[in-house]
């Protein structure tokens, strides 16, 4: 089983809006959310992560998945990290990352000892099509029993202006998902549309179901970050479809 222990992080740059994009999420289990450095202010060369340790730590490998994983786009839009340099006390060690979306497991020379406090640096990147941020989506570390040393970072909170308060962490819906009548050829078309804002400043936004002529009920769906402006939502990230089979579901 995985070692958990409590965990900080800090960087020493990250994409604005910070919530979307810090460093905690190296470490929350999601592809979906990753440390961002800031494009506008650097080409990442040079920048950092530090994980403070609670306890002591023997480290000998790490487990990476490099880039923007969000998506394909994501992926290869945004800068990905070639080499990384890894620091505590006197020890360094370089790690080469390969440019792809599976996570990747990189064995140290020599382990780390007495690890209390890990210095992680970006010392090459692939470039990305689109952005001069670099990513990085998750990372894990493996101690000297071949465990993997989970961090458990504190998130970010997202500060909520009073008049949204109502609206986070609670789904809001049409009052009825209704069936109406006619509209396809099978006579029946099932609509649902919800949001969640939610407090950790993801979102998921289900639009109306809709039918097709293969006999396939396809509905889109969006999610990512948002964050508050005033009394206004700026909502950021992926939109995709999804189906259903349609006799089971409209059944």
């Amino acid at each position: 089983l995985p070692v958990s222990l409590k965990a900080r992080v800090e960087a020493s740059s990250i994409l604005k809006p910070a919530l979307a994009y810090h460093p905690a999420y190296l470490f929350d289990s999601s592809l979906d959310r990753a440390w961002s450095t800031d494009g506008k202010a650097s080409s990442g060369l040079g920048e950092s992560v530090i994980v403070g340790f609670q306890a002591l730590q023997t480290l000998a490998g790490l487990v990476v998945s490099n880039g923007y994983q969000r998506s394909d786009s994501h992926f290869k839009n945004n800068g990905r990290v070639k080499t990384l340099i890894l620091s505590s006390q006197s020890q360094i060690e370089v790690i080469p990352l390969k440019d792809t979306l599976d996570a990747q497991t990189q064995r140290f020379s020599k382990p780390f000892s007495n690890v209390v406090r890990l210095k992680i640096q970006i010392d090459e990147i692939y470039q990305g099509l689109k952005y001069k941020d670099v990513l990085m989506s998750e990372l894990r570390f493996i101690n000297a029993d071949n465990r993997l040393v989970v961090p458990l970072v504190e998130p970010p909170r997202m500060p909520v202006p009073t008049a949204l308060e109502d609206f986070v962490d609670r789904s809001f819906a049409p009052a009825l998902h209704y069936i109406e009548e006619g509209g396809t050829e099978w006579g029946l078309t099932c609509r649902k549309g919800a949001i969640k804002l939610r407090r950790n400043g993801t979102f998921v936004i289900y639009a109306d179901w809709e039918g097709y002529d293969d006999g396939s009920v396809r509905a889109s769906v969006l999610e990512g970050n948002w964050e508050a402006s005033n009394n206004n939502v700026r909502i950021f990230g992926k939109r995709y479809e999804t189906q259903l089979g349609t006799s089971e579901y409209l059944s």
